[in-house]
């Protein structure tokens, strides 16, 4: 069983071990890929849980906003932004190539 990561005060481990040594630990815990494999999902799904990030919530419409779209030569830029939580927007300019003009190679 693997031990517990113990934290020294300025977020250091406070007994740091070589990452050979570790990575023969798990080798010798998960000897096979579906081992290994369970084990990844069982961190993943604690990590998400200790985030509150767990996929059992509710999920909230995204309400996609689309906008002010400008051309330049080859690209063009919009300003996009959807609800990520309610009440909480991720706002970004997107670029996207000019696909509809076709240049000689």
């Amino acid at each position: 069983m693997l031990e517990p990561c113990r934290n020294s005060s300025d977020g250091q481990a406070a007994e740091p071990r070589g990452g050979r040594a570790l990575l023969e630990q798990f080798s010798r815990e998960f000897d096979t890929a579906e081992a290994w494999n369970d084990r990844a999902e069982r961190v993943r799904r604690g990590m998400l849980r200790g985030m509150r990030l767990d996929l059992s919530r509710d999920r909230t419409p995204l309400r996609p906003i689309i906008h002010s779209r400008r051309v330049f030569d080859g690209y063009s830029v919009e300003n996009v932004a959807f609800e990520s939580f309610p009440g909480y927007r991720v706002k970004e300019s997107s670029d996207a190539p000019n696909l509809w003009e076709c240049r000689p190679a």
